[in-house]
């Protein structure tokens, strides 16, 4: 089996790396799935390595920004529960689908682009008040989007908040920091599912993310306090932007 190629002095910069995306991803809800394949990449890691640590390590991350919006009363189960269920099914369906990669991801990138060319819009632009959608009324749009999300992030290896923080804001089935919340909890649940599937097929290898564990904790536990509390509106727009650009360009 090939090893994780990491030296002593590297270790250090690693765990920063990785405590920094925590805690920007966890401040909009995100686990960081997407940044930390990015920076994993940079590892000669096998793919079970590869992909049960960035899981392991969104589950850390996720799990603090759901405690600390749920902690300051953004979290609504009956927003969250039908993309959550919806999720998890066929985020193992997504796992064992495979395409033609380039074509995936640029087509993905494509939508992430004007994900956040619409996010730019909601911040500079004129505040206009949400029209919060019922639950009962947008229950099947929310199984679905919860489902293809699901099957998204499951073929990519994330999360899937970064996707599902977006569209409850352009959909108006939520604000802010209450998407957040949401994506948080949707984001822990989606990964803990992933995690689970490797676990079973026996594909996990957890040797190599055990140091880093403790920088996603700390970098979540700071981003998503900070999120929760001290930034506004606009701040979580614009930062969801660029943590969604820097997953579009990745991709292309």
């Amino acid at each position: 089996m090939i090893q994780a190629s990491i030296t002593q002095t590297e270790l250090p910069v690693l765990s920063f790396l990785v405590s920094a995306i925590a805690a920007f991803y966890s401040s909009v809800g995100a686990g960081g799935g997407s940044g930390y394949l990015a920076v994993l990449s940079l590892f000669s890691l096998t793919p079970a390595q590869l992909a049960t640590s960035a899981l392991c390590l969104n589950v850390m991350s996720s799990s603090t920004a759901f405690y600390n919006f749920r902690r300051a009363g953004h979290f609504s189960f009956p927003l969250t529960w039908p993309f959550v269920v919806s999720s998890i099914p066929c985020a193992f369906i997504g796992g064992a689908v495979h395409l033609k990669e380039h074509v995936y991801h640029v087509l993905l990138a494509v939508v992430l682009f004007v994900l956040v060319i619409r996010l730019l819009i909601d911040a500079f632009g004129k505040k206009v008040e949400l029209k919060i959608v019922s639950t009962s009324s947008a229950l099947w749009p929310k199984l679905l989007s919860g489902a293809l999300i699901g099957l998204v992030a499951g073929m990519v290896g994330i999360g899937g908040g970064v996707f599902l923080g977006p569209l409850l804001l352009l959909t108006g089935w939520a604000e802010p920091k209450r998407a957040a919340a949401c994506a948080a909890g949707f984001t822990l649940f989606n990964s803990l599912s992933g995690l689970g599937g490797r676990v079973a097929t026996c594909a996990a290898n957890f040797h190599f993310v055990l140091p880093l564990l403790a920088s996603a904790f700390i970098g979540g536990m700071i981003g998503s306090r900070e999120g929760s509390k001290s930034f506004s509106d606009k701040v979580l727009r614009l930062i969801l932007a660029v943590v969604i650009l820097v997953a579009a360009i990745r991709l292309v």
